[in-house]
């Protein structure tokens, strides 16, 4: 999956930024890069508190950050103090990050395209659930959410590859762009929102035609 750190000024298209004060999406947090050799990274992606202490992310994310800065794919999982994770304003440290088991196995899709960020310490912020595969639907309305963003779309179509499921939005008026990985696809269910899928940029600059974001597993 392509990715293009040096330029993250994308924050959704079509988008309005979160209101401030909002408490409504604090579980949408965003990673740093902690390293003072290589000031000139910073922020590079997005992730959602799942648990007091963990954090989903996209596996190219993380892969995809390794590679740009130091031609090693997975040393956030040997060296964590090299990631920070930004929540409700402050960054926190981690104890470790693992990669989905298949994420180096596949290409494409058949990848399973997700990592797991465990914190030193449980955060106080309110995770956001998972939800169940079952609550989606074609022409659902979701919020996509990165990067202090928020922006309304639909679900136009939601495909399976090799046993990993793929939701597509409609990218016409609002929808992802470099960066936003990571991300947070929200639907509501009830009362709360709840997390149906990770934001995946395909491609340098913006998703024109058709979002895209993973549906969310444990791993």
């Amino acid at each position: 999956m392509l990715l293009a750190f040096s330029d993250l000024s994308h924050a959704l298209y079509g988008a309005r930024p979160i209101p401030a004060g909002s408490s409504a999406f604090s579980a949408v947090v965003s990673l740093h890069l902690s390293d003072p050799q290589n000031p000139e990274f910073d922020y590079f992606c997005s992730g959602v508190l799942i648990a007091p202490d963990k954090v989903l992310t996209t596996g190219h994310c993380i892969e995809g950050m390794g590679s740009e800065v130091y031609e090693q794919g997975a040393i956030f999982s040997y060296e964590p103090h090299l990631l920070k994770v930004k929540i409700s304003g402050v960054k926190h440290s981690v104890a470790n990050v693992t990669l989905a088991p298949s994420y180096f196995e596949s290409a494409g899709f058949a990848d399973e395209d997700l990592a797991i960020i465990k914190l030193k310490k449980a955060v106080s912020t309110k995770p956001i659930k998972l939800a169940l595969l079952s609550s989606t639907k074609v022409l659902q309305a979701v919020t996509l959410v990165s990067q202090g963003a928020m922006a309304n779309s639909t679900i136009t179509q939601i495909k399976t590859y090799s046993g990993r499921s793929v939701i597509y939005t409609d990218g016409l008026k609002a929808g992802v762009c470099g960066g936003d990985s990571g991300g947070a696809l929200l639907i509501t269910v009830g009362s709360e929102y709840q997390l149906a899928g990770l934001l995946s940029a395909q491609k340098a600059g913006c998703e024109k035609t058709s979002g895209v974001s993973i549906f969310p597993r444990t791993f």
